[in-house]
């Protein structure tokens, strides 16, 4: 995707409900967040630990799939981090497959129709 230039300091973040799906360096399998807020520029994301400032990652979120980031600071619960060029807004909110590996045990089985 080309090199776009961000205007950082006039970005309209949104609260969102959404996920985000995050490759960090040298991880085996991704892991699942939810995104507090969203921007053309960047996210903060809701983590328990797994992000750390200065971390490269791959984002999924929609349809707007491995989407080049760095996490700009991180606290124990949250996390914000900057994408490498602007996020397609229209792409992320679409709904998109999901890239998390199938859950096992009871987790698995807690939205499916024929357990309720």
């Amino acid at each position: 995707m080309p090199e776009a230039r961000i205007n950082r300091n006039q970005d309209k973040r949104e609260s969102v409900m959404m996920r985000a799906v995050v490759w960090s360096p040298g991880a085996r399998l991704p892991t699942e967040h939810r995104i507090r807020n969203l921007s053309i520029s960047g996210a903060c994301l809701s983590h328990q630990g797994q992000l750390r400032r200065g971390d490269d990652l791959r984002v999924s979120i929609g349809q707007a799939l491995d989407v080049p980031a760095i996490v700009m600071w991180a606290t124990p619960d949250a996390a914000g981090i900057r994408f490498d060029y602007p996020m397609d807004l229209a792409a992320a909110r679409r709904r998109g497959a999901s890239h998390m590996p199938a859950r096992t045990g009871w987790v698995g089985d807690m939205n499916d129709a024929y357990r309720k």
